[in-house]
């Protein structure tokens, strides 16, 4: 696994190369096709930008409830 920030740098660099809109699609395409880890652990080396971004991506779209914590919705 790449350290945290390699890890990070590689999300954006996904997001970027495929014009996804959005980190849901980008971590999505991510979990699917580049990856075979736990999707749990995926989401403990999200750097605070990217949660807070995915944070506000799910609530815009109503996918979460007001308290809930985006590490429950990966």
């Amino acid at each position: 696994m790449l350290t945290i920030s390699d890890f990070n740098l590689k999300i954006e660099a996904i997001k970027i190369k495929h014009g996804f809109d959005t980190y849901l699609e980008t971590i999505s395409y991510f979990l699917e096709y580049e990856t075979d880890q736990d999707p749990d652990k995926i989401a403990k080396h999200l750097n605070k930008k990217i949660i807070e971004e995915l944070h506000r991506e799910a609530n815009n779209l109503g996918l979460l409830k007001e308290q809930e914590i985006i590490i429950e919705l990966l």
